[in-house]
């Protein structure tokens, strides 16, 4: 599964999702852009860390975009062709400027199992970068 996050997503095929910032009050906002990204918060209190959203949901997922806040989790669904992923995101900082999070994403098509568990097998480190908002 692929996850791309990108500010300049305009005439993009490969954006996953996208920040937008609000010009009335600077705030941003976790935007889908991929026809088959859909996201929802992961409940309604803060997580104190991204293991912390071990399932996806079932259902609740939105295209709508969702205020990227402090603590609070997110998870998406994000399908492609025929193949879903689901994905996990927690916010730590947000600016006027810049939102910092940490991302999980279930190699496993259609698993939504989001935390890693002993004697499970993971997806191999590549090393590569994930393009961020800036």
């Amino acid at each position: 599964g692929r996850v791309v996050v990108r500010h300049d997503h305009r005439n993009r095929t490969d954006t996953d999702f996208w920040v937008y910032r609000d010009p009335a009050d600077s705030s941003l906002w976790l935007v889908p852009e991929f026809s088959g990204t859909s996201l929802q918060r992961y409940g309604n209190l803060p997580v104190a860390d991204l293991t912390d959203i071990d399932f996806a949901p079932v259902s609740g997922y939105s295209r709508s975009m969702i205020e990227a806040v402090p603590g609070y989790g997110y998870v998406f669904k994000i399908v492609e062709g025929t193949t879903l992923h689901y994905a996990a995101l927690r916010v730590t900082h947000v600016s006027r400027s810049y939102v910092i999070f940490d991302w999980s994403v279930q190699t496993d098509p259609g698993n939504p199992e989001l935390v890693v568990h002993g004697n499970l097998a993971t997806a191999v480190e590549t090393g590569s970068r994930v393009p961020a908002a800036r």
